[in-house]
């Protein structure tokens, strides 16, 4: 759960903060309280310094993981709409979360490469910022895709994202096969949606190997080590 907040003068009770945090409320104004009394290089906390008193902390909305960048970006918008003076730098949609950013100024302008779910090419795109506007997808998401630990190349919205010349990670592919017809699928409750067959049952099978038989259907889970720019 993402929590949306804000910061307000204890005097006036003005807001002049928001932010988003995973943490408690008391241990984000700790953080804060901290980060002012040692490093208070932005603004926020050259402001929470000039206060008498702490300043008040309060829950203002409650984000998923998919949608918090646009929920701070709303508010901070929302709340400069009504005038009130915010001591925010950005726009919002920049904070760091559980570790997820992007790693490094170099890193945001290397050039994305955009793949369907088959490793099909589709595109490329200047920066990870662009890639995000025009597919309408959060940077922290494709950062995720990018940065990866996992064996394979994830999806977002079926599609797959590489920096320009990494190394390629494989990725899975599911094939059910019937009838000189051949249905592929980046995912087993999708393939399974396409050919009415029990979900449950293929992925049981699945897991003991990576070809099955299962209502007339001979079903393939295929590793695929190349993407293709044809």
């Amino acid at each position: 759960m993402y929590k949306i907040y804000t910061l307000s003068d204890p005097s006036t009770l003005e807001i002049r903060y928001v932010g988003v945090t995973t943490r408690s409320l008391n241990e984000r104004l700790s953080q804060h309280k901290y980060d002012a009394k040692h490093k208070p290089t932005r603004h926020v906390l050259k402001w929470i310094n000039s206060l008498p008193k702490d300043p008040i902390i309060e829950l203002l909305d409650i984000a998923e993981y998919e949608t918090w960048e646009l929920y701070e970006q709303y508010w901070i918008s929302q709340l400069r709409q009504w005038g009130i003076k915010l001591t925010n730098h950005s726009l919002g949609g920049k904070g760091v979360i559980k570790g997820v950013r992007e790693k490094s100024v170099k890193s945001k302008c290397k050039k994305i490469e955009v793949y369907d779910f088959q490793g099909k090419y589709i595109t490329t795109y200047s920066s990870i910022t662009e890639a995000a506007l025009n597919l309408n997808i959060l940077k922290t998401s494709i950062c995720n895709a990018l940065h990866t630990k996992r064996e394979y190349s994830p999806l977002i919205k079926n599609m797959r994202f590489l920096y320009e010349g990494s190394k390629r990670k494989p990725f899975i592919l599911y094939r059910a096969e019937k009838d000189n017809v051949c249905i592929v699928s980046s995912n087993i409750p999708d393939l399974c949606s396409k050919i009415k067959v029990c979900r449950s049952h293929v992925s049981y099978k699945l897991k003991k190997g990576d070809i099955i038989t299962h209502s007339n259907y001979v079903i393939y889970k295929d590793i695929v080590y190349s993407y293709s720019k044809e």
